[in-house]
């Protein structure tokens, strides 16, 4: 369920379940980072975004706290 695939993404540090497209990798053609922010949502923002309905359904701290790190990484404050 959506629960356990933000779980698995959390864990593996906001990588894809099975690691990045193994057909790019392999063309060696794969994107380091997920570059595609702007007129769609990256995999980072999706998924910070179901964090965050996450955190506001259960409390669990962790999903408020994997956001800010993710945010943290990319934005100055």
């Amino acid at each position: 369920d959506a629960h356990d695939l933000v779980d698995a993404v959390l864990d593996a540090g906001f990588v894809a379940p099975g690691g990045r497209d193994s057909v790019l990798s392999a063309q060696k053609i794969a994107a380091v980072a997920d570059t595609s922010e702007g007129a769609y949502p990256s995999g980072t923002s999706a998924v910070c975004d179901a964090a965050l309905t996450l955190f506001d359904l259960t409390g669990d701290s962790r999903y408020r706290d994997a956001v800010s790190r993710a945010i943290g990484s990319v934005a100055s404050w």
